[in-house]
């Protein structure tokens, strides 16, 4: 079973709201295989993305390290901590148009 409790000094991406104790209800795994953690809020003021080890999140939130398989290119979602998750496949971007 993947589990990030294998690799507990991965090192990932968090907004400010988690890196100050904001459940995590929106999850990035990016193509790169980096990991980004969200609060789920669309604003955050331009503030710089912390970086955490990714043991002390499942530390603070068991349920998080269900979504430790989720395939690169993927997002895992919830309404709520208590919610189930949900992943879905990152949109590609459009183009920018010239």
């Amino acid at each position: 079973m993947i589990s990030f409790r294998n690799d507990p000094e991965l090192g990932v991406f968090v907004c400010a709201h988690v890196d100050e104790g904001a459940p995590v209800l929106l999850a990035l795994h990016e193509s790169d295989a980096s990991w980004t953690f969200l609060c789920g809020e669309s604003e955050h003021g331009g503030e710089e993305p912390g970086f955490v080890h990714v043991h002390h999140l499942v530390d603070l939130d068991a349920t998080v390290d269900e979504i430790a398989g989720v395939p690169a290119g993927h997002t895992a979602r919830r309404d709520t901590p208590v919610s189930p998750w949900r992943v879905a496949s990152i949109s590609p971007r459009p183009a920018a148009r010239p």
